[in-house]
Order: structure tokens, then sequence, then C-alpha cells
């Protein structure tokens, strides 16, 4: 009987809560079959699904397919799925979705149509109807698998016997739910061949929304081992292997088609896929011009230095600190980790950034470019980031250091300083030497005007370098103590003190013999050197008394290079033990230091004298406040 249409809300409304007893009472008539079928989708009446079911469960029925239809459809309203979520690819949009207010009121609760569902699907075997697996995709969402109950307890198991038409399902259908599901049911062993096959096809937006949106899911280790295995064994990165599974993810002309929620999941689901840097760099490239910051700066914290290097010029402040602080030595570790032994390349990269907008970004330019001149001594960065090099991989880094040595020309001077501040000197005793024996030769043809020509600072290095470390023989300094410019020679003469009091020999000549001839030496940094040598060592004869009258001579020298330079050695030899070691010289020589810091008319003489004089007063004090008047 055909309803006329005006009337027809009018009979739907009287017949709602009837229509249940009614379909109860049809038996295997296709054409009542059929009418119940149109009934469901008039009606919406949730309470009709137990007699659709039972409908399907008759043996012989010809109008399956359409009960088949309005169940799906009736379980689609019920469980509130979107109808894009269950159309095909290309199929038209259905028509408005019914008002929720006129929805029949308790027909039938949610655990009671989950129900339904599995006691459908347990029976697939007798109907091989995939309209009941279709109602099980739409109500297994996650909430309800982890609840557990019949469905999710049919959904676990491997021995089921409609396994084979649920991974089919799974792997076929085009409706962008299937993708949704394989999604989530990706760790489950016995469904993940079927879900990764399903995840590397998707033909439209919404298919990678899905995916994405809940990029979170690829924490779970069972389901990220399975995304890192589709395509095969292959080696992340090159191969067949990686472009199947970089068809996980959205070309590059669709990125910007996705809503935001699933542009943040691409940086986090991009990197468990095992592309390589080159592949996770080309995936997550169109997020470079994202108009969200918060995009840009998720998939600067994602990528290698390479793609790291076009971030640190973002036009958002917070981008560009975030992908310099990552490329940067207090970045983050697993980007560090991806960087190649070398330093160069993140030094050009700072060094552009110089020219920053930002001053943020110009503050960490800086001080990174300070840091990646690890050759250079004077830079307080650069030492600690030789000494992190020297200590992750020794070898590799007097590699690096020779190669430099090696590239550099001229005299060194940089490299030699580096050497004695990481102690290196016995690795590169050879190439000390011959920088002095090389050194004093070009000096003996061209003297250097002063201490300060580059040669001859490069000597005076070396051979502090070479006197740090007890020698296996003196000659070499020998010949830099009786060759060298002043600050040469004085090196060169305080290493042999430090010689002479390590390798005296009982019966021998005295242990200074070979230094003794350069205490009366025009160049105040060699007397300073010797007496200082002498003063230190454990002689207390004549020896010792004499180089207490020279420190006396020059603290009383006319020449203010000759008193700062007296001032400098009773620095280093009166306070402390020196004490003891001066006896009752000591009140004399410290008095004359602290009279030079109130009277000298030299300035350079004063400050070092009353740096003297502040560290003497101290130490007296603490000895005894009554002491302070020995020297006053």
């Amino acid at each position: 009987m055909i309803i006329p249409p005006d009337l027809k809300p009018t009979a739907l409304a009287i017949g709602r809560g009837r229509w249940p007893a009614a379909v109860r009472s049809v038996g295997q008539d296709a054409a009542a079959a059929r009418g119940i079928a149109a009934l469901a989708l008039d009606t919406f009446d949730p309470g009709l699904i137990p007699g659709l079911i039972n409908l399907l469960d008759t043996p012989g029925l010809q109008s399956g397919l359409y009960v088949e239809r309005s169940l799906v459809e009736l379980v689609r309203r019920a469980a509130g799925v979107e109808p894009a979520l269950v159309a095909a690819a290309g199929a038209r949009a259905a028509g408005p979705e019914p008002d929720p207010a006129t929805f029949p009121p308790d027909a039938i609760s949610r655990p009671a149509l989950e129900d339904e569902i599995a006691r459908s699907v347990a029976s697939f075997h007798n109907h091989r109807a995939r309209g009941v697996i279709w109602c099980a995709f739409m109500l297994l969402e996650p909430a309800a698998v982890a609840r557990g109950g019949p469905l999710s307890q049919w959904l676990r198991d491997k021995d089921q016997p409609s396994l084979p038409a649920l991974r089919g399902v799974i792997r076929w259908s085009a409706k962008p739910l299937a993708r949704l599901r394989a999604w989530e049911w990706l760790k489950f062993d016995h469904l993940a061949t079927a879900a990764a096959d399903r995840l590397t096809r998707a033909q439209s937006a919404r298919e990678h929304e899905l995916v994405l949106s809940r990029a979170h899911l690829a924490a779970h280790p069972r389901r990220a081992a399975r995304l890192r295995a589709i395509g095969g064994k292959t080696p992340g990165g090159s191969g067949l292997a990686a472009t199947v599974r970089s068809s996980v993810l959205p070309p590059a002309g669709l990125v910007e088609q996705l809503d935001l929620e699933s542009r943040l999941g691409l940086p986090r689901l991009a990197p468990v896929l095992h592309l390589g840097s080159e592949g996770t760099r080309a995936a997550l490239e169109p997020l470079l011009v994202d108009p969200d910051p918060t995009v840009r700066h998720a998939a600067a914290r994602t990528l290698s230095p390479r793609g790291l290097s076009d971030y640190v010029f973002d036009e958002d402040p917070r981008v560009a600190r975030s992908a310099a602080l990552s490329l940067s030595a207090a970045g983050v570790p697993d980007v560090r980790r991806k960087h190649r032994a070398g330093l160069d390349e993140p030094g050009r990269v700072f060094t552009r950034l110089a020219a920053s907008p930002h001053d943020a970004i110009r503050l960490i330019a800086e001080q990174e470019t300070e840091r990646t001149a690890w050759d250079d001594p004077a830079s307080l960065p650069g030492r600690i980031e030789a000494r992190r090099m020297l200590a992750a991989d020794r070898h590799a880094f007097l590699r690096l250091l020779r190669e430099r040595w090696e590239r550099e020309p001229g005299p060194r001077s940089r490299l030699v300083m580096l050497i004695r501040r990481l102690g290196l000197q016995s690795e590169f005793s050879e190439e000390l030497d011959a920088i002095i024996r090389d050194g004093l030769a070009r000096l003996q043809a061209a003297p250097a005007s002063d201490d300060l020509d580059p040669f001859a600072r490069a000597v005076a290095s070396a051979v502090a370098a070479v006197g740090e470390v007890i020698p296996k023989a003196p000659d070499v300094l020998l010949e830099a103590a009786h060759r060298g410019t002043g600050r040469v020679r004085a090196n060169a003469v305080e290493a042999l003190g430090r010689f002479a009091r390590v390798r005296s020999e009982p019966g021998g000549p005295g242990p200074y013999d070979s230094i003794l001839e350069f205490k009366q030496d025009e160049h105040h940094r060699v007397r300073a050197s010797v007496l200082r040598a002498i003063l230190c060592g454990e002689d207390t004869g004549p020896t010792q008394a004499s180089a207490l009258d020279g420190l006396a001579v020059m603290l009383h020298d006319d020449r203010p290079a000759h008193r700062t330079a007296g001032v400098w050695l009773a620095d280093r030899t009166l306070l402390h033990a020196g004490r003891a070691r001066a006896g009752n010289r000591w009140p004399e020589l410290a008095s004359r230091v602290v009279e030079l810091a109130r009277t000298d008319a030299d300035a350079s003489v004063r400050r070092r004298a009353e740096a003297f004089a502040l560290r003497l007063r101290h130490q007296l004090k603490r000895r005894s406040p009554a002491a302070v008047k020995e020297v006053a």
C-alpha cells in the first residue's frame, strides 16, 4: 500500500513503537521484507534493527540486499557516523540528516545495539552479508574496542569464520572509514597486513585527514613497527620500500587542503615511517610555507639539520628560534645526533643568521659561531666544543686537528695554543719541534723587531708547549734559549728550570747550571724566568740566596719593564709557601712591592703591585691580623 506523502508523517508516527512486533511476524515473504527495509529508512526506528538482523538470518530470503542496506543505514544513524565516512569516493552526497529530536527515545541502547551486531557477525557464515561487517566498523570506535564486549571480542578473535571477509573489507573498501579503521587496527597482528595495504591508498584529502588527525596513535610501539614494515624489509630512505611507505602520507599538492589538525599531525607521522632524512624533508616541504606558525614550528621540531636550515629564516621569531636552537649545541639531542662529525656546515648557517631581523636569532648565531670556532684557543665556547669532540672520539679529533695543521699556512700560533690548552703536546711533539727549529732558523735569517712578530709568537708558544711536558732531552730548549727573541728565551729558560728540577742527578752538575748564565739577561722576562725557576726549586743554599738578591735588584731597577717583571716574580714566589723559602728576606721584599703599589711612577707597575698587595693582605688576615704590620 502506498501512503500519500501528506499523510506519511502521521502514519509513521502512529506506527512508531509497533513496527518491531510487526517485523517479527514476517517470514520469507520477499515483498514484505522489502517493505520493512523501506519502512526502516522512513521511520528511522532503531528498534527495527533486531528484526532486520533476523530477516538476514532467514534462509532463502530473496530481498536480503535491501534489508542489508537498510540495516547499514539504520546503524549508521544510530551510531552517529557521518555519511561521508561510509560513502565511496566520488559518490554523490546523501540527503539531509534527520533531526535527532525526532528519533525514537530509548528504542535500543548502545550496548544492546553492539550485542545485536555481534550476533549478526557471528552468523556471517550463514548470510554472507558484508553489510553487517560495515555495521561493526561503525560501532567499533577505539572506546568500544577498549571497553570490551562481544563485538570487541569478535574483532580480536584470530579464528573467527568471518576473518577473510573482514580483511577484505579493510583492504579493498574505498570508503574513508575503512582507512580510519585500518589505522586504528594496525596494531592487531591478524589484521596488520590488510590494514597496511589500505593505508597506502587514499583518494581524497578526507582520507588523509582521518589518519593525520590521529597521528598520536603512532606512539604505540606495535603500530609504529608495522608502519616501518610497510613496503618490505628494505632499509629506510631508499628503494621501493621507502616509496611505498611515503604513499601513506599525502602528496605535496594535497597538503594545503588539509585542516589544521591534520597538518599538525604530518610532522608527527612522517618520522615514524623511516623515510630517511631526504624523504622526510620532501614529505614536510609543503609545510615550509604553511600560513599557520604552529604547523611550521611542528615541522621544524622534526627535521634533520639540512631541513632546519630553511626554518631558521622563518618570519615568525618563535619558529626561527626553535630551529636555530635545534641546530645549536644546546639543541634537541635527536637532531644533533643526525649531524655529521664536521662542524663546518652549521657554521655557515649561523654566519648567515648574523643578519637575521630577530634579536634572539642574532644572539644565538653569535654564540654558535663562536662555539663552532673550535680551533680558536681564545674562544671559551670553542674550547669547550673542542674538549667535547676530543672526549667523544679522540682519534677522529686528532685526525681532524692534523688535517687543519697541514692546511693552515704560516706560523700556526692558534693551533699551537690549542694543543697546549687541550694537553696534546705529546701527540704533536714532532710538529712542535719542527715549529721551533724552523722558526729559529727564520728568525736568525730575518730577526724580528719584537715579540709580536707572528713567527716569534709561534715559536714562543711551541717552546712553552714543549716545556709543559717532561722532554726526553732539552737540546731544542737550549737552542731556543740562546737564539730566540725575549719571549722565546723566557719560555725556554722556564722550561729548562722545570726540567732541571725533575732530572737533576746526584753527583752531577748543578741542576740550574744551564740557566744561571741568563740571570743578568737584558730582557726582563728572561731574568724573571731564571729567578723563578731557582726560587721555586728545592735548593736552599747560595743559589737560592743569590736568586733573592736578584729579585731585590729587579724590584729596584730603573727600567719599568724590569720592575713589572720583578712584581710578577714576587707574586709567584713570595705568597703562601714562598714565605718560608724567602726566610728573613721576606718582610723586606714584600714591603718593597707594597711600596711600589703606592709610589711607583709607572701605571702598569702600580696596577700589578696593587693586585699583589691585595692578595697579600687577605693572606695575612687569615693568619693573624697583627701580621699585616710586618709589611705596612
